[in-house]
């Protein structure tokens, strides 16, 4: 039987110092089939390249660039994200 996918949503807004730490502990937890979306909510620190190196290497890991738009509208596009994921499939 296969294990149900886990989505985690991860907030991102200047967050280069704990990113990295942060993506570390979600991917290395003992429940493996997950996928992390990281939703940029235009940083500007070097959050974006350090998910973006991330990204290049780790297929569990999905990005969304948002300009500023605030937290409910960050929290409407990651709905609409998983709600077409499930639709397609």
């Amino acid at each position: 039987m296969s294990e149900n996918l886990i989505s985690i949503i991860v907030p991102v807004y200047n967050s280069e110092n704990y990113l990295r730490a942060a993506i570390h502990s979600l991917l290395n937890q003992t429940y493996q089939n997950i996928e992390v979306i990281l939703i940029n909510d235009g940083s500007t620190d070097g959050s974006q390249e350090l998910i973006s190196s991330f990204q290049k290497r780790i297929k569990e890991l999905n990005y969304i660039i948002l300009k500023i738009w605030g937290y409910r509208m960050r929290e409407i596009m990651v709905l609409i994200e998983l709600v077409v994921r499930i639709l397609c499939f």
